[in-house]
């Protein structure tokens, strides 16, 4: 068997499915099922979320190792056999006849370009290789050997913590919407962004296990999400910095954030909210709030949080000419409400 990818390495547009050719390697791997190692949040921290490109449709070059070669006299011989080799088990006629080579026709460069736009641009195959085997005869056997690409099933969810997220919330944090092309890569980051739900409830020792079934004749991954939730956080200690007046029991006080007490949804968020109301009161409009990564211990399941605090400058807002009430002048004024001054 010849792969001739020297006689045909010319760049080749093609419609490719939503994965990438470096995906469909494991994508393709034989069994009904698979099975993830859970990713641990203390261990494997979500990693960031890279862009993501291209979908069903998008544009690619088609690689030299998908088109066949090896001895240039293979290049004008008549083709006397093609097979398409497709792991769902669908007869190979339906797609015999979509191609546009022949048994009969002369092996030409473009006609193999176009087989393989064709079965690329169906979105049913992640990789697509043609080999070619010279026979006795004189002429050339030619095989298409595909991976099939794959999409998201059912998605399910096990494990649940009582008084953690729900399934809805874990299930929507995932965003592997029913239909769409499944890949490991997309995978890690739908774990990742349920460790980071998670992480926001207080189960910072939480790990996530995707159990994968895959449907071969429907090219379907129904994913199950086992959680591993753990006990909740506590907080370590708070650290804000920025404003000297402010002192570290007054800053917890203000928070709400105490050292030892049990990390719930939301902590830092409402905790962000309460001190830019206490600054608000203070009449700065400019105070500029931002909070560091949480730090998670794994030793004692702590969290430690760190917020830096610019307190700006006091800002006087009032009426010439008549009198209004501060309280209508915070309803009618926008920069009150909006909590930032042009």
């Amino acid at each position: 068997m010849a792969t001739l990818g020297a006689l045909l390495s010319a760049p080749l547009a093609a419609a490719t499915p939503p994965s990438a050719a470096a995906e469909s390697a494991a994508e393709a791997a034989p069994g009904s099922s698979a099975q993830d190692a859970p990713r641990n949040s203390a261990l494997q921290p979500p990693s960031p979320q890279p862009a993501t490109s291209g979908g069903a449709g998008a544009e690619q070059t088609i690689p030299p190792s998908a088109l066949p070669g090896g001895a240039i006299d293979l290049m004008g011989r008549v083709v006397e056999k093609i097979e398409v080799f497709v792991a769902t088990g669908e007869e190979q006629g339906v797609w015999l006849k979509k191609i546009p080579l022949r048994v009969g026709d002369r092996l030409e460069r473009d006609k193999l370009r176009e087989c393989l736009q064709v079965l690329y641009r169906s979105g049913r195959f992640a990789q697509v290789v043609a080999d070619a085997n010279p026979l006795p005869s004189g002429g050339v056997a030619l095989e298409f050997h595909t991976s099939p690409s794959y999409f998201n099933g059912n998605v399910t969810v096990s494990g649940l913590a009582k008084g953690g997220p729900s399934e809805t919330e874990v299930v929507s944090a995932g965003r592997l919407e029913l239909g769409a092309g499944f890949t490991q890569a997309k995978l890690a980051e739908s774990e990742d962004r349920i460790l980071r739900l998670m992480h926001d409830a207080g189960y910072w020792q939480a790990t996530v296990e995707a159990r994968l079934d895959r449907h071969e004749q429907t090219q379907q991954v129904d994913v199950e999400y086992h959680l591993t939730a753990g006990a909740l956080a506590r907080v370590g200690k708070l650290t804000v910095t920025g404003d000297p007046s402010l002192s570290p029991a007054r800053a917890a006080g203000i928070c709400r954030i105490h050292p030892g007490a049990k990390v719930r949804t939301n902590l830092l968020t409402k905790a962000l909210a309460r001190l830019r109301k206490h600054y608000l009161k203070q009449r700065r409009l400019r105070a500029q709030i931002t909070a560091g990564l949480p730090v998670f211990h794994p030793e004692s399941n702590t969290v430690d949080y760190r917020v830096v605090v610019d307190p700006g400058p006091v800002v006087d807002i009032s009426v010439e000419g008549f009198k209004l009430s501060r309280g209508k002048l915070k309803r009618y004024v926008p920069v009150w409400e909006e909590h930032a001054v042009d």
